[in-house]
């Protein structure tokens, strides 16, 4: 693999591991000290495999960095589309195919355009267990969408035209995104999950933008946004975790207790 490909595998392993486990109880709301048992090796070797898999795909040549508006950014969308049909899950959005009642076929995208681009974002949800709680969204969020080519400027010394493969920003919170939707689909949680992919990020957080200003329903109903952006190549082994609420704070220190993250 190219040198990207090394640098990113040599600490990814443990790092997305243990993000998609401290994502896990956040969603969950459990305040429950991790167990200090490891999981069983052949559980890591799978999920390691699939994460490795994913990021392999988001990053490939053939996708050429998923620049905002080229067909590897649309590629990279519709990955992650076929990625929540194959679970099974429900889409977040609507068309604007309707029938005479009203009632609009549900999509995966949530289309969008800016000045000389047409993007998306992608969507899912995994409905929760307790009625009482299908109000109360947790929303598991990455942008998918990287640098491109970057045919007008340099960037860390690589020459013009050179792909940027993003295999740390973003395709790794991308993967985790999807690892976190299997896991959810397979075991839902109280309360529904909605699961994210934004495009245009580095455009100036265009895709969450327009999730945020056409919202497909009441943005109140989403209690917590657990956002994953660069999560595979984590410095001296510490996961940074920025922005948490009062309510996530107990979480999080409990999480990091015994064994420590």
């Amino acid at each position: 693999p190219p040198f990207w490909m090394h640098a990113w595998w040599q600490g990814m392993n443990a790092p997305i591991l243990r993000f998609v486990v401290i994502a896990s109880i956040a969603a969950s709301g459990s305040s429950v000290a991790l167990p200090a048992q490891s999981p069983p090796s052949g559980v890591v070797l799978d999920v390691a495999a699939r994460v490795r898999e994913d990021v392999a795909i988001l990053a490939s040549e053939g996708l050429e960095g998923r620049l905002t508006g080229t067909p590897g950014a649309d590629s990279a969308a519709n990955f992650i589309a076929r990625r929540f049909w194959e679970l099974g899950l429900q889409a977040v959005f609507r068309t604007t195919e309707c029938n005479a009642n009203g009632e609009c076929r549900p999509s995966y995208f949530q289309g969008f355009r800016g000045l000389d681009y047409v993007t998306t974002n992608v969507g899912a949800i995994v409905p929760g267990t307790d009625s009482s709680l299908r109000s109360e969204f947790v929303a598991v969020t990455a942008h998918y969408d990287h640098l491109g080519r970057m045919k007008n400027r340099r960037i860390d010394d690589a020459p013009p035209n050179t792909i940027h493969p993003g295999a740390d920003d973003n395709a790794s919170g991308t993967a985790a995104v999807l690892e976190l939707a299997r896991r959810f689909s397979e075991h839902p949680l109280k309360r529904p999950v909605i699961v994210l992919a934004f495009g245009a990020e580095e455009l100036g957080l265009v895709g969450s933008n327009t999730f945020v200003e056409n919202p497909p329903f009441d943005l109140r109903e989403i209690s917590v946004v657990l956002n994953l952006d660069m999560v595979g190549r984590l410095r001296k082994d510490h996961l940074e975790i920025f922005g948490a609420q009062r309510k996530l704070k107990g979480i999080l220190e409990s999480a990091n207790s015994d064994p420590p993250f």
